[in-house]
């Protein structure tokens, strides 16, 4: 009786999450045509820093690399950081798993993956200890002082996913890292 409780409160709660999922990757997908085809310009950014009208929320690791790569505090930087650092101590890992557009992207082949063979297609297979995970922190926060400039604003997943949807928006190009690689 528990684990059938258990089982329709995961798929209650997992209809709910692909709805925030869904909705948060079409306010990304969109965001850019709005924004340039009709100048609709309330909602901007993608993932990393979004405004909705004056209020800014910014991913926090951006801001901290921000922040020790100028070397200066920038009080809005830290309002705008405030929101989602709240937010993650109130619910934990929430925008992993409820606003991600990986995760979101992840979920989705998973349940195609499901309708056509039946059983889920990821599994955790590599599983690494959280340790690591705070040593790359650390290190790339350091590589970033070092080389002067914000790498996990370049190379974060999420952030990739809204620079390329902006870019085919508004350049009519994608792969906008290995385009200028190429013509160098």
């Amino acid at each position: 009786m528990v684990k059938n409780k258990s089982i329709h409160r995961e798929k209650r709660i997992g209809g709910w999450r692909l709805l925030v999922q869904t909705g948060s990757f079409l306010v990304i997908l969109l965001n850019p045509f709005l924004n340039y085809y009709l100048q609709i310009n309330f909602v901007q950014g993608w993932y990393q820093s979004l405004s909705i009208g004056k209020l800014w929320f910014v991913s926090p690791l951006e801001g901290i690399e921000s922040i020790l790569v100028s070397k200066l505090i920038y009080m809005p930087l830290i309002i705008g950081m405030a929101g989602p650092i709240i937010l993650a101590l109130l619910l934990g890992r929430v925008f992993c798993g409820w606003i991600c557009p990986i995760n979101y992207l992840s979920d989705i082949i998973d349940r195609i993956c499901k309708i056509f063979s039946g059983k889920r297609f990821r599994k955790d297979r590599f599983v690494l200890p959280k340790a690591i995970f705070w040593y790359a922190l650390a290190g790339e926060l350091l590589f970033a002082m070092i080389l002067g400039a914000p790498l996990f604003v370049f190379l974060s997943p999420p952030g990739l996913v809204g620079r390329e949807i902006m870019m085919a928006v508004f350049f009519h190009s994608t792969l906008a890292i290995f385009n200028s690689w190429l013509l160098g």
